[in-house]
């Protein structure tokens, strides 16, 4: 599973997001590339080499760098083979660029934060990685994956929800079924934002293993 949150709105957006659409199909679908870390890298290479971001592009009389790229999370689930004293039934791989990850365990709301670095863009580092988080949970257990726009919602008084407040609402709906949460997150939103325009795009998707 993956969510990714382009930069850019409008044209670009849609441009930045069928780039990476493309590059996704052709690292998993047709290089078989399924280690989320792996999909990282190769997708941030794949945007830098295709918008040229080593290249300075002349514009008018100034030369500027496109910085054009994505946040995003990429969650592996592979089911346990059976052996002896298996007591977790999936393994989940995640890796994220500048965006985290939720989980439940054994009725615990957890999060991973990823790598602070985004994918495309400026690169300051000889070569850009990404971190990667593996551990087990058992069937029925729930794994969050978000953009930053519903924690970035203001209301009446210009007041975020702010990632600590979105961690503690789906703590507190973690135990309904995902109808009811889902339910519950878009009321919860509603009532923060209030008469407020919404100022950013919303993806959230909650999945059981």
């Amino acid at each position: 599973m993956a969510v990714a949150d382009c930069t850019g709105h409008g044209v670009p957006g849609a441009f930045m997001s069928l780039i990476g659409n493309g590059l996704l199909n052709e690292i998993v679908g047709q290089r078989r590339i399924i280690e989320p870390k792996l999909i990282l890298k190769e997708l941030h290479e794949g945007i830098r080499q295709l918008l040229r971001q080593d290249k300075k592009t002349k514009i008018g009389k100034t030369e500027q760098v496109n910085q054009d790229g994505m946040d995003i999370s990429v969650c592996l689930i592979v089911k346990n083979e059976e052996e002896k004293n298996q007591t977790n039934d999936f393994k989940v791989v995640f890796a994220g660029a500048k965006r985290p990850m939720y989980y439940t365990q054994n009725g615990e709301l957890k999060t991973l934060k990823g790598t602070r670095k985004s994918i495309g863009g400026r690169q300051k580092e000889e070569e850009r990685t990404f971190e990667q988080e593996v551990f087990e949970v058992e069937k029925n257990e729930i794994i969050y994956l978000f953009t930053d726009g519903m924690a970035d919602q203001n209301n009446e008084n210009m007041e975020r929800i702010g990632s600590q407040n979105l961690f503690a609402f789906i703590d507190s709906v973690k135990e309904e079924n995902l109808a009811t949460q889902k339910q519950k997150l878009e009321q919860f939103l509603d009532n923060h934002q209030g008469n407020q325009d919404q100022r950013d795009d919303i993806t959230f998707l909650m999945a059981k293993v």
